[in-house]
């Protein structure tokens, strides 16, 4: 009934704010260059599959396939070839975004923080990108997706002006701990505006963080890589193999989601210890992207 979406690592690239606001304009630069396309527009085209089968109206072939010929990764055409008509039944989405983080922690490579207006054009960005892959209007679209934003990085404070003000337009549960995942807090305000239960909503996210805001909140969790094919870039979805990453949501007393261990740590308990290598198992291999060593140099 409710679809939670973190926006960073799964409808864009982490820390990026380049982004096209309409399909057609990102056809043009896909013509024009795709290496500048791919610079230029941190929009991840993967997701459209998957959002577009989730919300639209589409043809089903004789044998129950979902038929839609729209390819979001052309170089031809101007975008969508026609309008998109919601589904009645279609679920909820709200993007609970920590993009927001931000405004509070610098980005890798950035001497400044980044606006808070700026934060919220990238996400309005996003919104009118999606609006424009499922063409729908964006308003259509907003009645049906609310979106969350919080602003507080982990260890940081919330400014505040002379009189305690927060910035302009910000309110209190965006710069709130709660709102800060691994908290819960964020998940389960959006399933609240939606009138859903946590155990009918299901988040998709990046890393193990919103693994861990989800097994806190007894939200349903699939990392975006087994859903959408970010990560290889792989277009498209499989419904049914998709079951197999599906993690439920867990109550308190089921194991929380752990940051992977650094090698570091792994050899200080014993675990990280290099095994010997025998003759003949320092080659690499071959691969696609890396043929076999010639042996007889």
């Amino acid at each position: 009934k409710l679809l939670l979406v973190e926006p960073e690592g799964v409808l864009k690239k982490q820390c990026n704010v380049s982004v096209v606001r309409s399909a057609g304009e990102a056809v043009a630069k896909r013509r024009a260059s795709l290496w500048g396309a791919a610079r230029n527009d941190a929009f991840y085209a993967a997701c459209v599959p998957f959002l577009r089968a989730l919300l639209l109206e589409l043809p089903v072939s004789a044998d129950g396939e979902l038929q839609d010929p729209y390819d979001p990764l052309s170089q031809y055409g101007d975008g969508p070839p026609q309008r998109g008509v919601l589904r009645t039944d279609a679920p909820r989405i709200a993007l609970v975004s920590s993009i927001g983080h931000l405004v509070s922690k610098r980005r890798p490579g950035e001497a400044e923080l980044l606006p808070v207006q700026k934060v919220r054009e990238v996400v309005a960005a996003l919104v009118a990108r999606l609006a424009s892959e499922l063409r729908v209007e964006e308003e259509a679209l907003r009645e049906r997706l609310d979106v969350l934003i919080s602003f507080r990085a982990p260890g940081s404070a919330a400014p505040r002006g002379d009189g305690g003000e927060l910035p302009a337009g910000s309110v209190e549960e965006e710069w709130s701990e709660r709102w800060c995942k691994p908290q819960p807090g964020m998940l389960l305000d959006a399933a609240a505006r939606a009138g859903v239960a946590a155990e009918d909503s299901l988040l998709v996210g990046y890393d193990f963080v919103d693994r861990e805001a989800a097994s806190r909140a007894g939200i349903g969790y699939i990392d975006q890589q087994h859903l959408l094919g970010v990560e290889g870039f792989d277009i498209g979805f499989d419904a049914e193999r998709v079951k197999e990453f599906f993690v439920p949501g867990e109550d308190a007393k089921r194991p929380r989601a752990q940051a992977p261990e650094s090698f570091a740590a792994k050899k200080k308990r014993g675990d990280g210890q290099s095994q010997p290598l025998r003759r003949g198992d320092r080659s690499p291999g071959a691969s696609p992207l890396r043929p076999a060593p010639n042996r007889g140099v």
